[in-house]
């Protein structure tokens, strides 16, 4: 069933703004969190009981999470829905065999980690993340590294007096079109310059530590003074005009910046993110929780 839902010939790559893919992704993608949300509930509470009435409530809530997932088997999301899919999916197909042990155990941990906020960061190339933003200003407003400009963060972290993997570096991203999408455009431009500058020195390229955050409106995250859903950010942040692959710097010329290196127009899309096991000299370990 699998290979009807998602196939295995990529990605669509039909052009449009991105924004517009993910407004109408985002009508699948925000019901099926609440009906996730929901499913959890009701597993756990089968779970703990013996009588059938938990278990028709359970087998109804999974029959509308699987129509709703097979509308979105044309959709940009879908490549975040594969893990969530597959455990579900065989929950289903082993309803009457295993819908109590090892099977429903998968669906529930995969259901939970699609509806929890990232407790790891993890370490991803910073030419394979995309700014959301069309541009970006002069300095941070707030935190740590308000009063510095761009180009000073530049300096210190190329002086060593930072480092890009410090607390105050981490970015929160998420995963939409098989690409990693950054929620601090602002910090993303200086990495990427930094990025530039040690592969112009014939240095390796700079990883970023990240945040990856789960594509739904069940979950909460900052959104300057308050909390929003992580699809609302996503879909409020979205100003690219060349999806994301360059801003323009405010407050200077109106070129783009920062000079991505020419590595960047030929990446692989969707790439993962490695292993979170840090090389030497990095602040800390990414496989823990910041």
């Amino acid at each position: 069933m699998r290979s009807q839902l998602f196939g295995t010939n990529g990605l669509s790559s039909n052009r449009g703004s991105v924004a517009s893919f993910l407004r109408a992704d985002a009508a699948y993608l925000v019901p099926l969190g609440k009906e996730l949300q929901q499913f959890v509930l009701l597993l756990t509470e089968a779970r703990r009981q013996h009588a059938s009435g938990p278990w028709y409530r359970v087998w109804t809530c999974l029959g509308k999470i699987l129509e709703l997932m097979h509308a979105c088997a044309n959709a940009r999301c879908r490549d975040s829905l594969r893990d969530i899919y597959d455990a579900l999916n065989l929950l289903a197909d082993r309803w009457y065999s295993d819908k109590t042990g090892e099977v429903a155990e998968r669906a529930l941990k995969a259901s939970e980690q699609f509806l929890q906020q990232p407790h790891l960061t993890v370490y991803i190339p910073v030419s394979k993340l995309l700014f959301t933003h069309n541009s970006v200003a002069e300095a941070p407003r707030h935190g740590r590294h308000a009063g510095y400009t761009r180009e000073e963060l530049v300096t210190r972290i190329i002086a060593e007096e930072e480092s890009p993997h410090s607390k105050d570096w981490i970015l929160d991203v998420t995963r939409y079109d098989g690409k990693y999408w950054s929620l601090n455009n602002r910090h993303l431009w200086v990495l990427a310059r930094v990025d530039e500058l040690r592969r112009q020195q014939a240095s390796s390229g700079l990883e970023a530590r990240a945040r990856v955050w789960p594509l739904n409106d069940v979950v909460q995250i900052h959104n300057g003074h308050g909390l929003s859903g992580v699809m609302s950010k996503l879909i409020k942040s979205l100003s690219t005009e060349d999806d994301g692959w360059s801003v323009r710097a405010r407050g200077r010329s109106a070129a783009r910046e920062p000079p991505r290196s020419t590595e960047l127009a030929t990446r692989t899309p969707g790439a993962r993110a490695r292993s979170c096991t840090p090389p030497p000299r990095r602040v800390s370990n990414s496989g823990r929780a910041s």
